[in-house]
């Protein structure tokens, strides 16, 4: 939930002027204490919305790309390096699974490192997975 916010409310500067960029950086510090080194995020696993939640690889997915975008919107660069671990890990995830939801996530946040290649063959790829529109007669 805290990715999901952190995203709205990033977005929503764009729109409004009274979105607190203290809150912006209390969640995306908090988040990002939330890396365990290896690629992923400790998730509590009491969490409010356990009913509802996605599987880990998706929510960690979100969450880097969640960061990543909040991370590109206060600078101009975002490094790879910073986030190759987590990157690695949904990209094996990605090819592992073939989810889209995954791949798509995983596209954008590369895009917004500058490995604009990768990001683009995962969006190829994705765009041959597209159902083809069906005539409904």
């Amino acid at each position: 939930m805290t990715a999901y916010g952190l995203a709205q409310f990033n977005d929503m500067k764009n729109v409004v002027d009274y979105v607190d960029d203290e809150m912006i950086k209390r969640n995306y510090d908090w988040l990002m204490d939330q890396r365990d080194g290896e690629g992923g995020f400790n998730l509590n696993p009491k969490a409010l919305d356990s009913f509802g939640r996605s599987m880990k690889d998706i929510t960690e997915a979100y969450i880097v790309w969640s960061l990543i975008m909040t991370k590109k919107s206060q600078v101009e660069t975002v490094n790879y390096s910073d986030w190759a671990k987590e990157l690695e890990k949904i990209t094996v995830t990605a090819e592992k699974t073939n989810d889209p939801y995954i791949m798509a996530l995983l596209s954008g946040a590369l895009y917004n490192v500058d490995k604009k290649d990768e990001a683009k063959k995962i969006s190829q790829k994705l765009a041959t997975m597209q159902v083809k529109d069906v005539d409904s007669d």
